[in-house]
């Protein structure tokens, strides 16, 4: 699957697993959607940080 379609899964709380043609290609998605969550959870907490990293973590933990 896209890693844009696990991330909506993780954040769902669903476990996910991405798969790549190589390791760079998967490093480079996981970090795509770091990046990504980060931003979501900038606009979703404000200024609690302490959230943010918490729902960024949350998400990050459902993805293999």
């Amino acid at each position: 699957m896209g890693s844009g379609i696990a991330q909506v899964s993780a954040q769902a709380s669903l476990n996910v697993v991405l798969v790549d043609q190589n390791e760079q290609i998967l490093q480079n998605a996981k970090q795509a959607m770091e990046k990504s969550l980060k931003r979501i959870a900038k606009k979703k907490f404000g200024e609690d940080l302490q959230a943010a990293k918490a729902f960024a973590e949350d998400t990050l933990k459902n993805v293999n």
